[in-house]
């Protein structure tokens, strides 16, 4: 199995899972002129934000990718400005390692807002879990890597280095089937640098060059030497 999107120009044996969460500040609404009669929701999400910071410190490392990844991305309150906002919330994206798993991901962060809501401050906090993709183990030496290697060094006279990544693709699905599959490669036609911003792009060369890549690819998989373990490698964007 061969999925094809964009990245950098090297080789991922196994990447990290991405793990999307909402957090709602519940508070009550008043004048602002008299605060004293509402609660802030703003304030409660400010909380969770400040000691969000600093949650996953001690969270161990995967060796290939470092300090665990985690972010808040998106936050939204308020209606008009002279009103004490009576709902808040924020949106965040957290990087699973085969270090940190998703359910210890979900065990911190749910603990933060039950921690904050009962911290006898007025305000409550609500945890909510939107997706989680699970990480996939890094193999540099499967038969599905190395099938891709060769198919990228034939079609393109270079030989990619072989790296594990934090960015996520439908990998995390696929590795649930009860068939085994070998661990997916990936090649990166683009740059990570760029990717999800206004200047993400691909090279002409790599439009072109990449079904060959695919072709190449799909007639070694499919040899009579590979065909007793099923192979899955990818060409992918990071989700």
């Amino acid at each position: 199995m061969l999925v094809g999107e964009g990245g950098d120009k090297t080789l991922k044996t196994g990447h990290g899972g991405s793990y999307n969460y909402k957090i709602i500040s519940r508070g009550k609404s008043a004048h602002s002129s008299r605060p004293d009669l509402g609660i802030n929701a703003i304030e409660k999400l400010a909380d969770f934000i400040t000691e969000e910071r600093h949650l996953f410190d001690d969270a161990p490392q995967y060796p290939a990718l470092g300090p665990f990844v985690h972010t808040i991305t998106i936050i939204n309150g308020g209606k008009q400005v002279n009103t004490l906002p009576d709902y808040a919330e924020l949106r965040g994206n957290a990087r699973p390692t085969p270090a940190f798993l998703n359910a210890e991901v979900t065990k911190r962060l749910q603990g933060l807002a039950e921690k904050l809501t009962n911290n006898g401050q007025p305000g409550s906090l609500e945890f909510h879990l939107i997706h989680s993709f699970i990480p996939v183990n890094d193999n540099p030496d499967s038969k599905a890597i190395n099938t891709l290697s060769d198919a990228v060094e034939q079609v393109r006279g270079v030989k990619l280095e072989r790296e594990f990544t934090n960015g996520a693709t439908d990998a995390s699905e696929f590795v649930k089937s009860p068939h085994h599959f070998d661990v997916p490669g990936t090649v990166r036609p683009t740059t990570a640098r760029i990717s999800h911003t206004r200047s993400t792009s691909t090279s002409r060369s790599s439009t072109t060059k990449t079904p060959s890549t695919f072709t190449r690819n799909s007639r070694s998989a499919t040899s009579p030497k590979l065909k007793k373990t099923p192979a899955m490698a990818f060409l992918f964007d990071l989700k």
